[in-house]
């Protein structure tokens, strides 16, 4: 890209230019800087005198970006000197990658820093960005909360629901920004007045299928009418991000939908099941030990980070979901040529494949959206189909299977219509 005063930003990526330019500069690049895996480490240099200067200011930009984007532990900005080699101006080596920038100014800073961390293959999961705005969401807090807006999700555009006539929230979330509650802070993020039931429930990545049964089974008892659950995992701050098991698999999201009571008879919820085996509670791991109690004898302090067994996990699932599944299919008398859409819990694509292919289902009947998010725990099935309707993908005034699992272990199911209007 052009540079002020002529100068032009390279960015080489070649090994044998690389090793090149690394024969001119023993003192800087030659070092060896040791990167944690998934860290960063910036080196600035730029001689001495006025270029050492122009090193120093863009030094502290990086510093700045750094604090800004909160990865004060991830990634550590150097200024190193190189006796004037680089006369036109200073240079930024990036590691571990060998990525070399030569004869950058201050206002390239920017732009560096973009590609090299926040597009880093670890802490890319900590930026979201609005597929429609292209506005970029920096904080972790509002992720959880990015587009849970009145008229964004779930509450209707055409206003058709209003917020006050919301008389239940159901937040699904093992993974919360406030552990008192989710439920909570989403009746006052949208501004409802009218007190109301709002809880929380850990049921993981099968969260929003359990939130469902829930919502039907409370709306067919009469006692409640508009049921608002919200699916919400902020999966990034609990990651081992030096475990690649997990740390590459995981995203944050949110997705949301209303029950309401049928005005017509007709139940949308054709049939739904829940299940837990809890027996298989070590596939998935995330302990709260908390502080020690002076007044009992103290437990020994476990990293408070998610664990899992990943081939564990694929066993245990690909052997009880296909099967279920098709079993919840023929319990509600419902083929699987029935079936236009497919929306399963976005986790593994075997998985997934593995129950197309037991119920027979082609490609296109299969809503996936997994190599954009990773799994975003009990938001995913939410996220796809609004994401399948948006695009096209998902028609209305169909019949889709929902279905989901997660850790404890636990899983579940849901026949749906969708009915034209509702998204």
């Amino acid at each position: 890209m052009p540079c002020e005063g002529g100068l032009i930003m390279e960015r080489i990526r070649n090994e044998e230019e690389l090793n090149k330019r690394i024969e001119h500069c023993s003192s800087c690049l030659n070092k060896k800087i040791h990167c944690e895996p998934g860290h960063r480490a910036i080196v600035v240099c730029g001689g001495t005198g006025c270029l050492a200067s122009e090193s120093k200011e863009f030094l502290d930009r990086m510093q700045e970006l750094i604090k800004e984007h909160g990865l004060e532990e991830k990634v550590t900005a150097n200024i190193v000197g190189c006796f004037g080699f680089w006369s036109q101006g200073p240079f930024v080596k990036i590691f571990p990658e060998e990525t070399l920038y030569t004869k950058v100014k201050l206002k390239d800073a920017e732009e560096i820093f973009e590609k090299d961390i926040l597009n880093g293959e670890i802490v890319t999961r900590l930026l979201y960005v609005d597929p429609q705005t292209k506005e970029k969401v920096q904080k972790q807090h509002d992720i959880n909360f990015y587009k849970l807006q009145m008229r964004d999700i779930a509450l209707d555009g055409n206003g058709v629901i209003n917020p006050e006539d919301i008389d239940m929230i159901i937040a699904a979330s093992t993974a919360p920004i406030e552990l008192y509650s989710m439920g909570c802070q989403i009746h006052k993020r949208l501004g409802i007045k009218k007190q109301i039931p709002a809880f929380d429930i850990a049921a993981a990545c099968t969260g929003l299928i359990y939130g469902l049964s829930i919502a039907k089974g409370l709306i067919a008892s009469g006692m409640y009418k508009n049921i608002l659950i919200v699916a919400t995992d902020n999966n990034s701050k609990l990651l081992d991000w030096t475990d690649r098991g997990t740390s590459i698999l995981f995203g944050d999201g949110a997705g949301a939908m209303v029950v309401t009571q049928s005005d017509d008879g007709v139940d949308d919820i054709i049939s739904i099941d829940i299940k837990s085996d809890g027996n298989y509670d070590h596939l998935i791991s995330l302990r709260f030990d908390g502080n020690n109690c002076p007044l009992v004898e103290p437990n020994e302090k476990h990293p408070s980070l998610i664990r899992m067994n990943g081939r564990g996990v694929y066993a245990f699932v690909a052997k009880i979901l296909p099967k279920y599944v098709e079993e919840l299919l023929q319990n509600a008398g419902v083929k699987s040529e029935e079936i236009d859409y497919l929306i399963p819990h976005q986790a593994n694509i075997r998985i997934i494949q593995a129950v197309q292919e037991r119920l027979g289902l082609p490609e296109e009947k299969v809503v996936t959206n997994i190599k954009y998010y990773g799994n975003t725990s009990a938001a995913s099935i939410p996220i796809a189909l609004a994401e399948g309707v948006e695009k096209g993908h998902v028609k209305l005034g169909s019949t889709a299977l929902l279905c989901g699992f997660g850790a404890g272990m636990t899983w579940g199911a849901a026949i749906v219509r969708l009915r034209k209007g509702i998204c």
